[in-house]
């Protein structure tokens, strides 16, 4: 895998949570700088989608070494290398032990729709993870992007990205980084005709496009330029949507905050936060304003996305163009999580399966639900025995005894959390009564 040192990154560029230089519009971002010519991509990953971007780097990262491995078969045959057979859907399992189950399904999607292209010929060219530079007609590099799997066979290339997500991408025919791809190799490989462009979606369904120079390349190359030339005068088209949560200027531009700003005047008659942009807050009662408007349009958002679905299912989806832009919602779906009987229930079923110890290892023990056995098992006991048993007095020294012995610990300090609070009706009065007599010296709390 080649990368550039950070000593060589472009002015333009910025390290991605991958650990590698991005473009600050890459591939991947540029149907969104089209969509806003002001988006501009965040330095830190939006908190609702980090931990889709780990697990989708964690399993890229497992299908570079399946080719990688593949590529070593085809050269020294699998007999020098360990491996049992040069197919790739052999391959996979090297490195899938250990990984959840939905995990492995999804890699195995890839590897089934990947397989008919890795055929071991004379002449095929091959490459993962590799950076591809996009250049404009008089040759200057306006974004560089990477590729999951190349190959070149020919006059004929193709290019393989994965996305591990949830919501399906447009189709590779429609999709600008399809579009950035195709013209990058063409730009690089000077005698390919074709390029194949697949995206490979194991959550949704994927999507295979054939590009052909002579049809495609001038006009897919005019239509990037016109991209990258709107962004150098961003603020004459701001447009809001799903892109938004990809932009760095999220509910900070006055296009985000316009629709905001409607939402929540609809909801109540108390003033509106002058911003949404928590660091442009100067003043707590500001912030105060700030945190209200938080928590009193999360239930209507709440209730939004409830009455929505239900609308979905019943049309098969919902959709509208707004101002040349298709705003499109269908009904997706995913398995439920399993959910496990009780310790006890379990063991019975499986004693015979493992040992105790094996059992036991796998098993999570919280604190809160140990107290409470404790307590009603010894309470129980008390009673019994005629006693009065103390329910605090019980858990206090069954935590210390833990304690004692080393297996409970507890970190330092206090985790603090903001609540409301509502006045009472009587202090209400008193406020407006202290209001109405100004007179009045006596401090009322509220």
């Amino acid at each position: 895998m080649s990368e550039l040192p950070t000593a060589a990154l472009p002015p333009d560029s910025q390290m991605g949570s991958d650990g590698r230089p991005h473009h600050e519009c890459g591939f991947s971002f540029i149907a969104t700088v089209e969509k806003c010519p002001a988006a501009r991509r965040p330095k830190h990953t939006a908190s609702s989608l980090v931990s889709s971007a780990e697990r989708g780097t964690a399993l890229h990262a497992i299908l570079e070494k399946v080719v990688q491995k593949w590529a070593e078969v085809v050269e020294y045959g699998p007999e020098l290398i360990g491996a049992q057979s040069t197919d790739l859907a052999d391959l996979v399992v090297l490195f899938t032990k250990g990984l959840p189950p939905s995990d492995i399904e999804a890699l195995q999607r890839v590897i089934a729709e990947i397989k008919p292209f890795f055929c071991a010929e004379p002449g095929m060219l091959f490459g993962t993870e590799e950076r591809i530079d996009l250049r404009s007609s008089d040759g200057e590099v306006m974004s560089f992007g990477y590729y999951d799997i190349f190959l070149k066979l020919g006059k004929t290339a193709m290019i393989v990205d994965h996305k591990f997500v949830r919501k399906e991408v447009e189709a590779a025919e429609e999709n600008r980084q399809g579009h950035a791809l195709a013209v990058a190799v063409w730009q690089t490989y000077k005698d390919v005709e074709d390029v194949v462009v697949l995206f490979t979606m194991p959550e949704c369904g994927s999507t295979m496009y054939r590009f052909s120079r002579t049809v495609d390349e001038a006009r897919l190359t005019r239509e990037l330029e016109e991209i990258f030339k709107r962004r150098e005068q961003p603020f004459k088209t701001l447009q809001t949507g799903d892109h938004c949560v990809y932009c760095d200027f999220r509910n900070t531009c006055e296009a985000s905050l316009r629709g905001l700003k409607t939402m929540v005047t609809g909801i109540s008659p108390l003033a509106v936060p002058e911003s949404f942009a928590p660091n442009l807050i100067r003043s707590a009662e500001d912030m105060a304003l700030l945190r209200y408007w938080a928590d009193t349009v999360q239930p209507v958002i709440d209730a939004i996305k409830e009455e929505s679905m239900k609308w979905a299912q019943e049309k098969q989806g919902v959709s509208t163009i707004v101002n040349g832009q298709r705003i499109e919602y269908k009904v997706q779906s995913r398995s439920l999580p399993r959910k496990l009987a009780s310790p006890i229930e379990i063991w019975n079923v499986i004693q015979e399966w493992m040992p105790a110890e094996a059992f036991i290892s796998a098993c999570k023990v919280g604190v809160n639900d140990l107290e409470t056995v404790v307590v009603e098992l010894l309470s129980s006991r008390l009673i019994d025995e005629g006693k009065t048993p103390n329910a605090d007095a019980i858990a206090s020294t069954f935590s210390n005894m833990l304690q004692e012995k080393g297996l409970l610990t507890k970190e330092e300090g206090r985790t603090f959390f903001l609540k409301r609070v509502k006045a009472s009706a009587k202090k209400l009065k008193n406020v407006i009564a202290s209001v109405s007599e100004p007179e009045t010296e006596t401090p009322v709390e509220v």
